[in-house]
């Protein structure tokens, strides 16, 4: 029998609480659903992750401890296997608190180890393959961003399975609040260089029209990667995509199915790449080598990439004349970019650019709210004295 307990709350939904015994700490992970039966089903979930976590007992170390998280999390396709190790390893593996002992990570040593991080170099492509340090660049704050939250996501997991009481990384910031903004966290494509990028005849149509459903419908890569025909509807009065995987997940990055609903520009590119492939009826839309899915951090011929002796193979970006900062990934911030700001017709909420690109709370939307500065300015100056 699972160990919790399940209640209706007064708005006629079910809470369910994990109990005291079974989380190891003071904090008691709880989940709200709609049904009795929903809520029965998280906790006997969450009672045998806690079991299976327990039974594993990898070593005393975070080192030990997060290669073991991380096995269960890939067999459950809950992580992207390469981006996470990666990160895991460099940062936090083979960082200053890889060798600890689970209970001497401290959020003062956790404090430490988010300065440390900040401090990292970037990679970037070596001549002859592979990547070396750039000792002139420092790692972006969304790298920072995303070591913390693994971080966090291991020692989460130590909490349930009774490792330790607490998450010491629970509150530490990776970045000092006055350390400004990554403007690379920031960079979006123009309208000037959009209409630039899907005019260029030296770019391939295939990818043209790719680069257009992106740009149109915000799915991060591994969403475009996975996305099958069987989940697209363009016909009738709402045409649609379903977004129910990304990469090689199970499920999406935030574990929800969305519907996003198909803009015109994207619903055009979509039929054309249609009719161009054959009018398939299922399968990957944008298929890798041998009709495989793309594997993480393929970008469909965006960047430059180097090619050791032959010289530096110009990519889609260069060749559009694009200015190099921007990353296949910010053609998703071209998105929200320029819903926010009403670019293509009426100006969308936040909480509208939230549930159209999969955010998982409102608060990863807001770090578009500067891009509305110059209309409170404009608003401002167009209001009338008293």
């Amino acid at each position: 029998m699972a160990k919790g307990t399940i209640r209706q709350k007064p708005d006629g939904k079910w809470l369910a609480r994990l109990a005291r015994s079974v989380a190891g700490g003071e904090q008691r992970p709880s989940r709200t659903f709609a049904t009795q039966a929903e809520a029965e089903t998280w906790l006997d979930v969450m009672n045998k992750e806690v079991a299976r976590a327990r039974r594993g007992q990898p070593g005393d170390t975070l080192r030990a401890w997060g290669e073991a998280w991380l096995d269960q999390r890939e067999g459950r396709g809950l992580s992207y296997p390469e981006g996470d190790r990666g990160r895991w390893r460099r940062f936090i593996a083979d960082g200053p608190l890889g060798k600890l002992s689970l209970r001497s990570v401290t959020p003062p040593r956790v404090a430490a180890w988010a300065e440390w991080l900040a401090q990292q170099p970037r990679l970037r492509q070596a001549e002859g393959g592979g990547y070396a340090p750039d000792a002139t660049r420092k790692v972006s704050r969304q790298t920072q961003v995303h070591a913390r939250n693994l971080l966090r996501s291991a020692l989460d997991a130590a909490v349930l399975a009774g490792r330790i009481p607490a998450n010491p990384a629970a509150r530490i910031k990776v970045v000092p609040q006055d350390a400004g903004v990554d403007d690379e966290a920031w960079t979006w494509l123009t309208l000037e260089e959009i209409a630039q990028l899907l005019a260029c005849e030296d770019v391939p149509e295939p990818a043209r029209l790719l680069y257009t459903v992106a740009i149109y419908t915000g799915l991060r890569a591994g969403e475009l990667w996975a996305l099958r025909w069987e989940r697209i509807r363009l016909h009738g009065l709402h045409p649609q995509i379903t977004v129910a995987k990304s990469n090689m997940r199970r499920s999406t990055k935030s574990g929800k199915i969305r519907a996003v609903p198909l803009l015109p520009a994207a619903a055009e590119a979509l039929l054309d790449w249609h009719q161009l492939t054959g009018e398939p009826i299922e399968g990957l839309v944008f298929p890798g080598t041998d009709e495989r899915q793309r594997p993480c951090g393929d970008d469909h011929g965006w960047a430059d990439r180097s090619r050791g002796k032959q010289g530096v193979q110009r990519g889609h970006r260069s060749t559009a004349g694009i200015r190099e900062g921007v990353r296949f990934h910010d053609l998703r911030h071209t998105c929200a970019s320029h819903l926010l700001q009403g670019s293509w017709g009426r100006r969308w909420t936040l909480e509208e650019v939230r549930d159209f690109l999969g955010h998982s709370s409102i608060t990863v939307t807001q770090k578009y709210a500067h891009l509305g500065a110059q209309r409170l300015h404009e608003a401002a100056a167009a209001t009338r004295r008293r």
